[in-house]
């Protein structure tokens, strides 16, 4: 069964996520015994893309989108229809692929704080930009009936989940940068729809798989009326 927004907040009482909570202290209560649950309290997965190397290339095709590194969504050059709901931007310590994480900032001056630096990627303490997004994802064809219970958002008739991607490097130029101009021309991240399709990229002898964003058209307006009534 399909359920609202509101609904889903009452039946998803899980771990902890900031990913969709504009006031994490207040949200709707709509049933006795649900006062103390926000929006804080939902569950939101992640998209991920799968590298060449790594544990998800010996489950998944490499250049694949999948959710919460177990449900494949789209395969390499397959678009992944999605509206982005909130983006927002940090800092992180420049590291190679395969080595763990560098250290996270929220501001700029939060960097030179730390003693880092934006402007040389040649230079030490080099950090880079990194971008959270929030997306509204269709559920695509590929998906089996039971995974595809998790998208129960029905909107306009088709389903959808809310959905988090971490992208920062090439992901960052292809999915964020046109993301970022979009807010800044139409004052929202939702003003378009759009198509992610991974393709393979290459520059001086190396490959990797890059998202890309492709416009889609504007949200239908039943997408529309669902954002204006369920801000996340």
């Amino acid at each position: 069964m399909k359920v609202s927004f509101n609904e889903a907040v009452n039946e998803q009482p899980t771990e902890e996520s900031q990913a969709l909570a504009t006031r994490p202290d207040l949200a709707p209560a709509v049933a006795a015994g649900t006062e103390e649950i926000d929006r804080s309290d939902l569950v939101t997965p992640t998209l991920n893309v799968v590298a060449k190397v790594g544990d998800l290339s010996n489950q998944f095709n490499p250049g694949s989108i999948v959710l919460d590194k177990t449900i494949e969504l789209v395969q390499k050059d397959q678009p992944l229809h999605v509206i982005a709901v909130r983006i927002t931007k940090s800092y992180q310590e420049d590291t190679e692929f395969g080595e763990e994480m560098g250290e996270r900032a929220n501001t700029l001056a939060e960097v030179r704080a730390k003693g880092g630096q934006i402007e040389d990627s040649e230079d030490e303490n080099y950090w880079i930009s990194v971008a959270r997004i929030i997306f509204l994802v269709k559920l695509t064809d590929v998906v089996n009936p039971d995974a595809a219970s998790s998208f129960f958002y029905e909107i306009g008739g088709e389903s959808y989940l809310l959905a988090q991607m971490y992208v920062r490097k090439s992901a960052y130029t292809g999915v964020a940068k046109p993301l970022f101009s979009l807010k800044l021309a139409r004052g929202s991240e939702s003003a378009v729809a759009y198509n992610m399709v991974v393709g393979l990229s290459k520059f001086n002898g190396n490959t990797w798989f890059k998202p890309t964003l492709r416009p889609a058209g504007k949200p239908s307006e039943a997408v529309v009326e669902f954002l204006k009534n369920n801000p996340l």
